[in-house]
């Protein structure tokens, strides 16, 4: 019973990653997306780029903008940014790199997709694949499986052509120019200036000086664009407290689980099979004079790969398993006679039984069939519940009717956490406007949410008098901040010429490379001092912190010690991963060069146009 080994490629990643996007754009996806903008926006090589795929990449990228900035980013803003370009250029690529993998015949078998799309968490049940989940988002977005199953399809066909794109050599001398780089070391000294050196203290700003400084930097103060939300959240959580856990649907989760919780003992074990016993003897021989079981191993051609078994009970061993089991450790059997030959067993692990019975497993199984029985319950509410707001029910109504929970949701895009995590909620919250009919979709958990915008603020410069307090502080510690890097000149002056600077105390650190923490010394400080040659001094000034540095010494690097060896692998790992990028980049530009595209200006516009 051999174990399965998988070697993970760079496809598999690309393909994984593109299919949790996927997964996580499908939950929750309203039918009042961008379903509406039918057809196409443009056409590669009689691959079809849909409006709907346009739509979501775009509201992906202004949803990232905008956590980014920690404020709502408009089109117009992304615009500015040539946001939506990219998002176009990308999707052309991507139909360019499509149609080169359909000329060239390469595709992926129906067994290949169903295991890709069983894997996807968001469509996991408890006891297995929720069909019912993954018919359901897919009906939200507006894709039939069968086009959902194709865009799958495609991503693992693109990804094979992708990984033979991207097959790139070694970095060459880079690598060593970045290990001299980064592998080179500094001695310092350093010191943080206090305040007391400070003897006249930092004038307090008056009226006049606040007014004036507030004007130059009301900037800093602008608030974000809001909403407040009403927000009306049916978690499975709400409803698993409320209909509890079924005895019977919980033996039944114990029932498909029980290889978790009644198992044989077990060992984890290595089988060398020889062609007579007059060898095995020779080589148990061996074995008991001393020598490694890893080099009898490899005397007879193989690896430890080729020998593992796993882990075995043992009536899976056959006749062999009587001899195996009767070490209590790790250790090698004498000749074995087993299934295929005499053999040298050798066990690496016991594995002890488990017998949990189902009274004791019953606390953790049965949370998960409450969660299961909630999501079923869930999923039976939603016709009624979407019934209610078509009829014309607020959502204190619909909270009254279902049960759950209604909060007030104050709305910048900025926030974390929460609802607020979840991609369909977001998504929602940043296309809602205010007077819009609220409707019903699906979380990520597999809860239901709805949300009213109540009113919305446009992003704003406040008063001086409405932050007076945060701008008075503000502006203090710009001048405490300046007049202690003053200061901190005349001490590194001093340290520069050898002498010892009054008043701080002065701390040393050798070996210092530039990847490197020094404790207590503030952030930037190792970076500002590795621009700087043997003796040089200078002030590192930054979070209101203020401090000295000289460099004492300059060490370069070890170019054969073993931290320079790592750095060479790494950057050589490092730029195989830059040139593979750049050389799919050319290669998509190269086919999209040779393909025919028609770009639906129309289109695009119209898709745009759903957009705030």
């Amino acid at each position: 019973m051999a174990r399965e080994r998988k070697k993970t490629s760079a496809s598999q990643y690309l393909v994984w990653g593109l299919l949790g996007l996927l997964a996580f754009s499908l939950i929750g996806f309203g039918t009042g997306g961008f379903g509406g903008s039918a057809g196409t926006i443009a056409t590669v090589a009689g691959r079809d780029v849909e409006a709907r795929e346009y739509g979501r990449a775009l509201r992906d990228e202004l949803r990232a903008l905008s956590q980014r900035s920690g404020q709502a980013v408009t089109l117009d803003q992304a615009r500015q940014l040539g946001v939506p370009q990219g998002v176009l250029g990308r999707l052309i690529a991507t139909a360019a790199l499509d149609a080169e993998a359909a000329r060239l015949g390469l595709s992926v078998s129906d067994e290949r997709v169903a295991r890709e799309i069983l894997a996807i968490p968001a469509f996991a049940a408890a006891d297995g694949f929720d069909r019912a989940a993954y018919e359901r988002a897919l009906e939200d977005l507006g894709m039939t499986v069968a086009e959902f199953e194709d865009d799958v399809r495609r991503e693992l066909a693109r990804g094979i052509l992708t990984e033979a794109v991207t097959q790139a050599p070694a970095a060459g001398g880079y690598a060593e120019i970045l290990a001299a780089y980064v592998g080179e070391a500094r001695d310092l000294s350093w010191a943080l200036v206090p305040d007391a050196l400070l003897q006249a203290g930092v004038a307090e700003p008056t009226e006049g000086e606040l007014t004036q400084w507030y004007l130059a930097n009301e900037e800093r103060f602008r608030v974000p664009p809001s909403k407040s939300l009403t927000v009306f959240q049916l978690s499975p959580e709400e409803v698993a407290r409320e209909v509890g856990a079924d005895e019977d649907a919980v033996r039944a989760l114990y029932d498909a689980e029980i290889d978790a919780y009644r198992r044989p003992e077990r060992r984890i074990v290595e089988r060398l099979v020889f062609e007579d016993r007059d060898a095995a003897e020779a080589a148990a021989a061996r074995i008991e004079g001393g020598a490694r079981f890893e080099d009898v191993v490899e005397d007879r051609g193989l690896t430890l790969a080729d020998i593992d078994l796993g882990d075995v009970t043992e009536a899976e061993l056959g006749p062999a398993g009587e001899a195996v089991f009767a070490l209590r450790g790790p250790g090698t059997t004498g000749v074995v006679e087993g299934d295929l030959g005499p053999a040298i067993f050798r066990v690496n692990a016991v594995l002890d039984a488990v017998d949990v019975p189902f009274e004791e497993a019953r606390a953790e199984l049965a949370p998960r069939a409450a969660r299961a029985a909630a999501l079923a319950e869930i999923d039976d509410r939603r016709g009624p519940l979407d019934d209610l707001l078509a009829g014309g029910a607020t959502l204190e109504e619909l909270a009254e009717e279902a049960g759950g929970t209604l909060r007030q949701v104050e709305w910048t895009g900025a926030e974390e956490g929460g609802i607020a995590a979840d991609p369909a909620f977001a998504a929602a919250a940043e296309a809602a406007r205010e007077g819009d009919f609220p409707e019903l979709a699906a979380l990520e958990d597999g809860g239901l949410f709805a949300l009213r915008v109540d009113a919305e603020r446009e992003s704003r410069v406040p008063t001086l008098e409405e932050v007076e307090r945060e701008a008075r502080a503000v502006l203090r510690e710009e001048r405490r901040t300046e007049a202690l890097a003053e200061r901190a000149a005349a001490l590194a002056a001093a340290l520069e010429a050898g002498e010892a600077p009054e008043g701080v105390d002065l701390r040393t650190a050798s070996g210092v490379t530039r990847d490197a923490e020094v404790e207590g010394a503030p952030a930037g400080l190792v970076s500002e001092a590795f621009e700087a040659e043997a003796g040089e001094a200078g002030v590192h000034a930054a979070g209101g912190e203020v401090a000295i540095w000289r460099v004492d010494a300059v060490t370069p690097a070890d170019e054969a010690g073993p931290r320079a060896a790592l750095i060479r692998e790494a950057a050589a790992a490092q730029g195989r991963a830059d040139m593979a990028r750049d050389m799919l980049d050319l290669y998509a530009r190269a086919m999209q060069n040779r393909a025919e595209v028609q770009i639906d200006g129309a289109a695009i516009a119209a898709v745009e146009a759903q957009f705030p």
